[in-house]
């Protein structure tokens, strides 16, 4: 499978069960946006609140959206997962709560954060010594902070490599099985240019959006905002449902054999 391969398998996923994709997500999708929007509301208007309430309290109401979030997010996985590799019918627009296999993709995403931090500790260690030298007096010449800004880069990548390849795990907790970190390591052989090619895709992509949402803002001004608010919204929904059919699709083609759909 090439990288151009998993992204088109993974956008035609999506075209094909648009109507479905949007059943399983799009009042969870909502559902998240709002309450982060209430809670966002409610502590930036209140600017008191974290002396009334405490310092813990206010704390835990901060990390609420992000604990929501995560929660609501791997429901709609976990529906999806099921719907495209088991054929589950996922019911309503609410689908189906799967309690078991959402709890255990929740604890196998805090496990992907935990790994993705300790590839990224090295550099961010060698970073601090750095900038404490230059702290003390130290100057960092133009090679070095080129050196560093590659060598940040390239460990990201591979981080993100690492998590990808790694993350049929996760898949595995929402249809019911148990790959393990090694299995899932090892039947994954080979997907590392696949996931660096489709990375780029994705980069080009975003790039492409990115220049239009600029255009639109230089010539409409204000007003585009109308047109750009409803865009990023859809486009944020789409790059959630397309990561979760990039995830289902490497554990469709490298776990469980299935041939790429054209």
């Amino acid at each position: 499978m090439t990288g151009t391969e998993l992204f088109k398998h993974a956008y035609g996923m999506i075209e094909r069960n648009f109507g479905v994709a949007m059943r399983i997500s799009l009042v969870l999708f909502v559902l998240s946006l709002a309450f982060q929007a209430a809670i966002t509301f409610w502590t930036v208007f209140n600017p008191q609140l974290s002396y009334r309430l405490g310092t813990v309290p206010f704390l835990v109401i901060s990390y609420l959206p992000g604990l929501v979030t995560m929660v609501l997010g791997a429901w709609v996985a976990v529906a999806w997962h099921r719907y495209v590799l088991l054929e589950e019918d996922p019911g309503g627009w609410i689908p189906n709560f799967n309690g078991r296999e959402i709890l255990g993709y929740i604890l196998w995403l805090l496990l992907m954060m935990v790994i993705y931090f300790a590839i990224l500790l090295p550099f961010i260690a060698v970073a601090a010594l750095a900038a404490t030298g230059l702290e003390g007096g130290g100057t960092a010449g133009a090679g070095l902070i080129i050196v560093f800004v590659i060598s940040g880069f390239a460990t990201i990548i591979a981080a993100v490599i690492v998590l990808t390849r790694l993350s049929t795990c996760l898949v595995s907790r929402a249809v019911s099985q148990r790959l393990s970190l090694a299995q899932a390591w090892n039947a994954t052989r080979g997907s590392s240019w696949p996931i660096v090619v489709y990375l780029l895709l994705m980069f080009a992509v975003m790039l492409v959006v990115g220049i239009i949402v600029s255009l639109l803002m230089a010539v409409v001004g204000v007003a585009a905002f109308v047109i750009v608010v409803p865009a990023y919204l859809l486009l944020t929904w789409f790059l959630m449902i397309f990561q979760v059919s990039i995830m289902t699709t490497l554990y469709g083609y490298y776990i469980e054999g299935r041939e790429l759909v054209a």
